[in-house]
């Protein structure tokens, strides 16, 4: 299982993110429709959106293969960070110092520290059965499949069909494809039901950051994003384009901001 991050911050980081990274030797680019392009030759990329305001917070979200530099920790001292490490572990952190009681600023009223401490320790529910493959997807998916009789072959399905989509999309370059493979493969690999996916949820819903903080992912926005582009400059649909537009259905109010450093 990969290790999955979701960063939250009480108020738009997007020009301070920017020039940080410009400070400290980043270049920006555009890969998307109308956009400059990406970069050649060897790069470390570090590829970021920044969300509009959701009840009261911007979340950031990160490709899942890249790395959060260290010069941009230190320039967001009120950045929330939250990961799922595996099954069996999870750490939560404000300013880049990991620890429950840095989460003191940001517990909601009904909520104290022992609180956090009882959610983050406690012993997990009992969850009826969930194939692996559900057991991946967001905890609202999952219940919404199960009810509906989603069976796992047909999820199996809808992701490779996604991936070979997605693939198809990209020039035949041999690093970019195996970036994107991995990011693919570790996009299935946050098991919600595990004991760790569960304390954490328990952690969040002592804190002030939206109902639905886990969502969207990032590869769905990125989806949602390169469609809307797309309809932006006149440029025809494909078969499918219209069900990634309605995952994030206002992807457009992300702000992207891709940069990449010289090896």
């Amino acid at each position: 299982m990969s290790k999955f991050s979701w960063y939250f911050i009480p108020y738009d980081p997007t020009e301070g993110i920017r020039q940080t990274l410009l400070d400290t030797g980043y270049k920006s680019y555009d890969p998307f429709p109308g956009g400059s392009g990406s970069p050649i030759g060897k790069v470390t990329r570090l590829r970021l959106f920044v969300s509009p305001v959701i009840d009261g917070w911007h979340k950031v979200l990160m490709a899942l293969e890249d790395t959060f530099p260290a010069e941009l920790q230190a320039a967001l001292p009120d950045l929330l960070t939250a990961q799922l490490l595996d099954d069996y572990h999870f750490q939560v952190g404000v300013g880049g110092h990991w620890g429950l009681e840095t989460l003191t600023p940001y517990l909601r009223s009904d909520c104290s520290l022992d609180t956090v401490q009882q959610a983050a320790t406690g012993p997990v529910q009992v969850a009826p059965p969930v194939s692996p493959e559900l057991a991946n997807l967001p905890p609202d998916i999952q219940q919404m499949a199960q009810q509906s009789g989603v069976k796992a072959v047909q999820v199996d399905k809808m992701m490779d069909k996604m991936s070979k989509r997605i693939m198809k999309k990209l020039p035949e370059d041999d690093t970019k494809q195996e970036q994107v493979r991995a990011a693919l493969q570790a996009s299935q690999g946050a098991n919600w039901q595990s004991a760790a996916g569960q304390h954490l949820r328990a952690v969040m819903a002592c804190l002030t950051v939206p109902e639905q903080w886990y969502r969207p992912d990032w590869q769905s926005l990125v989806n949602a994003y390169q469609v809307a582009r797309q309809q932006q400059r006149k440029m025809p649909l494909l078969p499918g384009d219209d069900a990634m537009l309605k995952q994030v259905t206002d992807a457009l109010d992300y702000s992207p901001l891709y940069f990449y450093l010289k090896a």
